[in-house]
């Protein structure tokens, strides 16, 4: 099934506790899907990741091991008591193990296997799957039988004894009288039985669920809900899917950028134009309340760097060694300022990741504060953002192709984004967003101790200049000469490159500090972490 990646989806997403939206996020979201495919109450859990894997460097700095806790309790992103997860879990009786298995694959570096338990029946399954990038994950096996899941759709297992032609068809039958038009039906072979996964674009009613419940021969039987805010469907095509589609698009039915992103969305969603832009407001909402969070005083960290926004903030708008910089001196310190909310784990939207989410908010509250705009400007930016970021969203924003695909996508969003609001072409809003693209091709990701702190912060705050310096350059009629679906090839290609080569690791973190600082923070953690399971 053709993925058409959507603005809500995966440019504007996900809503989530910082600081990750691939570490964080992605693993949250792994879990409860996992849970929910489960279908019991879970009394014992097992983590298991790659020896070899990212995980080992940021299973701990970026809060993957809460996050996949919290998931397994059953808890949305935006419930309380994050940082409180290990003593919750052992509040309901739920066992959690983790570790670092040597059978596992180093590629995808986020894979995860997950063993859920129950003891009262002694059912027990195994997940496996992975996070890559942007919120976005997979599950590619459940109990040894090969599927795919990327939790986009309502989504039903369906498990039976092994089983010929006739008795597959029959089920199939049967599914299809049940769902009535699923989006797919697909028959997966395990060791020891099959596995039928009907993907739906609606909610099924207590009505279907029952009836898949009682189909005959059934062994187990499994539902979870999408992870993501848009369910797709084969019925609602895009109304364009490239930069060039999106120009004959605006050209015939006389859109701007922004109104080009209603369009698109409606037709991924089914949603009015109103509804879009009721999302979008929803996602500034929570932007403004990440900003408002992040310069308060007390945030704890609980990482390398203390809390440093509202010295910043104070900086920026008091002190007389200041050098001025415009809408800059607003964008820098509120960009620091969402970033130091992700590190404290508050609520953020990803934009287009968690390592990234201070560049578009911060370039938006920035030209809104300077030109004394309100909320309606600020969700037409917001938009055209998204709207750019769709056009990349086959790299996943994955910081495994490099800091190119988080800090790049995101200057290039902005640049969009700031376009648009200042009643640039949609020409000029894909120009700005090529162009901040090229400017940062080829950045590696390399933060010190698996956390979104160093060089993050300072990125996030230069990736607002850079893209306040793109926005203008194409408003002033710099030609980006390479389109921008043209530029995220080569940014594919640069991140293959640099990965087989390991240059991730030979920046920041590949410092002596880096490395010193890497071996220290990892103990610590895992420490910590250790003797609230009780290993110590």
């Amino acid at each position: 099934m053709k993925r058409i990646p959507s603005i809500f989806n995966e440019a504007l997403a996900p809503v989530t506790p910082g600081p990750s939206s691939s570490n964080t996020a992605g693993p949250m979201r792994i879990a409860s899907v996992c849970r929910q495919f489960f279908g019991l109450p879970i009394t014992k859990a097992s983590i298991e990741m790659s020896k070899y894997g990212s995980f080992t460097f940021t299973y701990f700095g970026m809060r993957s091991d809460l996050a996949f806790v919290f998931g397994l309790l059953g808890h949305s992103p935006s419930d309380p008591g994050f940082f409180g997860a290990y003593e919750e879990a052992k509040e309901k009786g739920v066992a959690i193990e983790y570790g670092f298995f040597e059978d596992l694959p180093a590629e995808p570096g986020e894979y995860v296997r997950l063993v859920l338990e129950n003891a009262d029946t002694g059912r027990k399954m195994t997940f496996c799957g992975a996070s890559v990038g942007g919120g976005g994950f997979y599950l590619e096996s459940a109990d040894g039988c090969a599927f795919h899941t990327g939790g986009y759709h309502h989504e039903v297992l369906l498990f039976t004894e092994p089983a010929g032609e006739v008795r597959r068809h029959d089920m199939v039958k049967a599914i299809l009288a049940i769902a009535g038009d699923p989006e797919e039906v697909k028959v997966c072979e395990g060791p020891d039985k099959l596995l039928y996964d009907v993907k739906l674009a609606d909610e099924p009613s207590e009505e279907q669920l029952a009836a898949f419940k009682n189909i005959e021969g059934l062994r187990h039987f499994g539902y979870a809900k999408p992870a993501h805010t848009v369910v797709p469907s084969a019925s609602r095509p895009p109304v364009f899917e490239t930069p060039a589609e999106l120009l004959a698009w605006c050209e015939e039915h006389g859109r701007s950028f922004w109104e080009a992103a209603c369009d698109y969305e409606s037709s991924l969603s089914g949603w009015t134009q109103e509804q879009v832009i009721a999302q979008a407001g929803k996602l500034w909402d929570v932007i403004l309340e990440s900003e408002k969070k992040g310069y308060e005083e007390g945030n704890d960290l609980r990482q390398l760097l203390g809390p440093k926004a509202p010295q910043v903030k104070d900086f920026y708008e008091n002190s007389p060694q200041k050098i001025a910089g415009g809408i800059l001196d607003k964008a820098a310190p509120a960009s620091l300022s969402i970033m130091e909310w992700a590190g404290s784990s508050g609520t953020i939207v990803c934009i287009p990741t968690g390592g990234a989410s201070g560049i578009v908010p911060g370039c938006l509250l920035g030209l809104c504060k300077e030109k004394g705009w309100g909320r309606e400007e600020a969700v037409k930016g917001l938009l055209a953002a998204g709207l750019a970021g769709v056009f990349m969203a086959e790299t996943d924003y994955f910081g495994g192709w490099g800091c190119q695909a988080e800090i790049g996508c995101g200057v290039g969003m902005a640049a969009a984004g700031l376009v648009c609001m200042m009643g640039g072409t949609v020409q000029q809003c894909l120009d700005a967003a090529s162009m901040g693209i090229q400017s940062l091709i080829g950045l590696v990701c390399d933060s010190v101790c698996g956390e979104s702190q160093v060089p993050c912060y300072i990125r996030n705050m230069t990736g607002c200049a850079t893209a306040l310096a793109c926005a203008n350059a194409a408003m002033a009629g710099l030609d980006a000469l390479i389109p921008l679906d043209e530029m995220v090839t080569a940014m594919m290609k640069v991140g293959r490159a640099s990965r087989s080569i390991k240059l991730n690791s030979m920046g920041a973190n590949g410092t002596p500090t880096g490395v010193r600082l890497e071996l220290e923070e990892t103990e610590r953690q895992q420490k910590a972490v250790d003797e609230k399971l009780g290993k110590r």
